[in-house]
């Protein structure tokens, strides 16, 4: 149909037929054919995952976040300190804590992990954040949050 329009209208243009497709969260030539078993899922699943991951080490910065946010400024600071002496990179913004993560999954885990021993009724989510640079030691780490336009 748009070919026929577009001779009416004596004019020329390249077509493309894309789809999006839901585990590689990408638009794909809608020629390639989607995945038809579990095995096929949990392949595009590992690649997408792996993917986030080769962009957040190409960045430096953590591609995904954890954020925990605790009752008061004491119990961020404890736990803080807490996550800081097992080795966890962590930012602290007064009752708040970020946690970074390379990929979706690694986040998941990690907030479960988080939520096992955060304090009781601290607020425990993730999200995809590529602009959150986090420390790779144990020391303080930079509060540098970047924002993008």
């Amino acid at each position: 149909m748009v070919r026929e329009v577009l001779a009416q209208q004596q004019l020329s243009a390249e077509l493309t037929l894309a789809r999006w497709h839901p585990l590689e969260e990408e638009w794909e030539d809608a020629s390639v054919p989607m995945p038809d078993t579990a095995e096929q899922r949990a392949a595009e699943h590992r690649h997408l995952m792996d993917a986030e991951t080769q962009e957040s080490l190409a960045a430096g910065q953590a591609g995904w976040e954890v954020r925990v946010e605790l009752r008061s400024h004491r119990q961020a600071v404890e736990f803080a300190e807490r996550l800081q002496a097992e080795g966890r990179p962590v930012i602290r913004r007064w009752k708040y804590l970020l946690l970074g993560a390379n990929n979706e999954d690694d986040a998941s885990a990690l907030a479960e992990a988080i939520r096992q021993e955060s304090p009781a009724k601290a607020s425990v989510h993730t999200e995809a954040v590529p602009f959150v640079q986090f420390a790779a030691s144990n020391r303080e780490p930079e509060h540098c949050l970047l924002e993008v336009p």
